[in-house]
Formats: C-alpha cells, sequence, structure tokens
C-alpha cells in the first residue's frame, strides 16, 4: 500500500539568527539539506557516504523531495519527499511478517 510523499517540516534558522536576503538562505539550505541526504542515503545503503562517479538513478530519485510550504515570517519550510520504498526497490523492501495465508504453520 502507498501512501504517496511523506512530508516533513523542518526548522530553519531558530532564534530568528538569520538576517538578509531569504532567496540565497533558502538556495543554501536546499543545498545542504540535499548534500546530507545524499550522504546519509549512501551510507546506509552502500556502506559509504561518499563514492566517485555518477550518481546512481535510485539516489536521484530520492533526492527528489520538493518545498511544499513556506510562509513569510516562518523558519518552518515544509517538504514532500518519495517513499524509498519506490525510489530504491532493490534496496529497500518491506519485509513479509506474516507470511502467505495459505502456508501451513511450522510445525511444533
Amino acid at each position: 500500500m502507498s501512501i504517496g510523499p511523506v512530508e516533513y517540516m523542518i526548522v530553519a534558522f531558530p532564534g530568528n539568527q538569520f538576517k538578509g536576503e531569504i532567496v540565497p538562505a533558502l538556495k543554501e539550505l536546499v543545498d545542504d539539506l540535499t548534500e546530507a541526504c545524499e550522504r546519509g542515503l549512501r551510507l546506509a545503503i552502500q556502506g559509504e557516504s561518499v563514492k566517485r562517479g555518477p550518481i546512481p538513478g535510485w539516489l536521484l530519485r530520492s533526492l527528489d523531495f520538493t518545498v511544499t510550504g513556506l510562509k513569510k515570517g516562518s523558519t518552518t519550510i515544509l517538504l514532500d519527499a518519495p517513499e524509498l520504498g519506490h525510489t530504491a526497490p532493490e534496496y529497500i523492501k518491506q519485509q513479509d511478517l506474516y507470511g502467505d495465508p495459505g502456508d501451513p504453520p511450522p510445525p511444533l
């Protein structure tokens, strides 16, 4: 069962520490978030956070998040991100917790 994109909330610039133009700051925040997600996913799935060469397709699809909410004066940013089960199904799979209902029960 798919629930669609997962919504995340990020609190940026706590305590109103940011002064100046918001667009460069948001670009920097999104760039940093993308890099952190890329490295974290690579580490979790491939065992290394940085690797030479082109970025694999599953990783590019996993990093395809969308900013869905930003309000004037707010330090909260809403994001939608794809489910890893859909972007990297060869690495992320839901385990079958209950087995096939037609299977006989295991012997005692």
